[in-house]
């Protein structure tokens, strides 16, 4: 392995762990959405507001 063929692995093997990093973040991020709408259980229950 030259000095090249070493340079362009550690670009790839940069690159894919960026990659990774960013996908994580974002199903985190998702599955802090979905958890804010199923930890409101009461929301239902509440009677409607009536306006007079």
């Amino acid at each position: 392995m030259d000095v090249f063929e070493c340079a362009a692995l550690a670009t790839i093997i940069q690159v894919a762990t960026w990659l990774l990093l960013v996908v994580i973040k974002a199903l985190d991020r998702m599955r802090r959405m979905v958890r804010e709408d199923e930890e409101r259980p009461g929301d239902a229950t509440k009677p409607p507001r009536v306006s007079k």
